[in-house]
């Protein structure tokens, strides 16, 4: 089997329409409509992981327009919870590595609480919020609840630990996993290919490639001014 280049099918998945983002089930009670997804970006040092997650953010910019994004890059767990949020439309909470990153229980059972935070915050019941996780180590990413229960991963290249390469592989497949490889080694003489990347979502495995953005529109949470309270 040959893997095609998928990059529409990826990008409609993680941009669904404002239709779908606004749209409230009407009904005679309180609800939260919020949509999140959650996804990691796997790669080695170099591979051109924060240019992918850049580029992500462009995407969003040119769907939504800038005024309705939101896009933060954290230092912590804590920091994306506390500090990344603000009343845009659209919440593009960044974390560019967290292997090995100490994580308090707490802060994990407010990260996946984060539609109802972002809810008071907003004083809005619909919207849409995109977490992207940067790893170098599939398994330095603590704790596993992190990496057990996401939306997609984005693998920018394979592994050399044992145990990462197997996980690698059960999520790609031995198509997938060879592909990669291919792209790995097409890199070493051709700097476009730091462009392209193996994707799976649940269901689907493809090829992506996004060039450069042309303008970084992520910013530190250094300067936002709405803060959840602990």
């Amino acid at each position: 089997m040959t893997l095609e280049d998928n990059t529409p099918y990826l990008l409609h998945f993680l941009f669904p329409s404002l239709d779908s983002i606004t749209t409230i089930p009407k009904v005679n009670y309180d609800i939260n409509a919020i949509k999140c997804k959650i996804g990691v970006i796997y790669s080695a040092m170099g591979t051109g992981k924060t240019e992918l997650m850049r580029s992500l953010v462009e995407k969003a910019i040119n769907q939504y327009d800038i005024y309705n994004v939101n896009a933060r890059s954290c230092v912590t767990l804590e920091d994306l919870i506390s500090n990344s949020l603000d009343d845009k439309l659209i919440q593009i909470p960044i974390l560019d590595d967290i292997t090995l990153s100490i994580i308090k229980k707490g802060d994990i059972n407010r990260f996946f609480k984060i539609r109802h935070l972002w809810k008071d915050i907003a004083k809005r019941n619909y919207g849409y919020i995109l977490c992207l996780i940067g790893a170098h180590r599939f398994h330095g990413v603590q704790p596993p609840e992190l990496r057990t229960n996401l939306d997609f991963i984005i693998f920018k290249s394979s592994a050399t630990s044992p145990f990462d390469r197997n996980i690698v592989k059960l999520y790609l497949k031995e198509d997938g996993f060879s592909k990669l490889e291919e792209i790995e080694k097409l890199r070493e003489t051709d700097k476009k290919y730091l462009s392209s990347s193996l994707f799976w979502t649940r269901g689907k495995v493809g090829v992506i490639s996004l060039p450069m953005a042309g303008d970084n529109y992520i910013k530190s949470t250094n300067s936002v001014v709405t803060n959840i309270s602990h």
